[in-house]
């Protein structure tokens, strides 16, 4: 029952990166859960970058809905360069 719920409520996720890196390791593991989940509980992603020569954060609204769920936060959060991950 847990599981059905959490796959029913599509969650958003806003990602804090702190460098180009990050982007595209993030783009990659998108980019394959997209090919190998179950399409069920499609939602947002926002990365938000933080760089010294950038006039502040910038905040980038991701065009695709993605399957999102805790353990694909849980494997977003371990790449290098991620500084944070916020669901939404």
């Amino acid at each position: 029952v847990d599981v059905s719920v959490q796959d029913a409520a599509a969650m958003g996720l806003k990602i804090f990166v702190s460098n180009e890196e990050a982007v595209k390791s993030i783009a990659t593991r998108l980019s394959e859960i997209s090919k190998d989940a179950p399409q069920r509980a499609l939602g947002p992603v926002h990365l938000v970058l933080s760089h010294p020569e950038l006039p502040g954060e910038v905040e980038i609204v991701l065009k695709n809905s993605y399957p999102l769920n805790p353990q694909i936060k849980g494997a977003i959060k371990h790449v290098d360069g991620v500084l944070e991950v916020m669901e939404f």
